[in-house]
């Protein structure tokens, strides 16, 4: 027999997003930026599950999307991203 009960409305760890951006602005007025996003919220979980189930070879693609999704145009070439199944720690992208 399975038993559910309803959770707290709350979670059980401080919620934030941190973003952080290192730009550089060229004479030819190219655009290079790092990014770094920290997330420790509700949507941390399903950014972990699209990770974990495109695999390290799809993290540019992911990211590039996400980037899309926030407003930004470029191509993404470097993608360091935290491991999805470590879930005591924020996820970093």
């Amino acid at each position: 027999m399975t038993v559910f009960r309803q959770s707290s409305a709350r979670l059980p760890f401080g919620a934030y997003q941190r973003v952080g951006v290192n730009a550089k602005l060229a004479e030819s007025g190219s655009l290079s930026a790092k990014w770094k996003y920290t997330l420790r919220r509700s949507e941390w979980l399903l950014l972990r599950v699209a990770f974990h189930q495109t695999g390290e070879g799809e993290n540019g693609r992911m990211c590039g999307l996400l980037a899309i999704r926030d407003g930004f145009r470029g191509q993404v070439t470097s993608v360091n991203v935290s491991d999805p199944l470590a879930t005591k720690d924020p996820f970093n992208r």
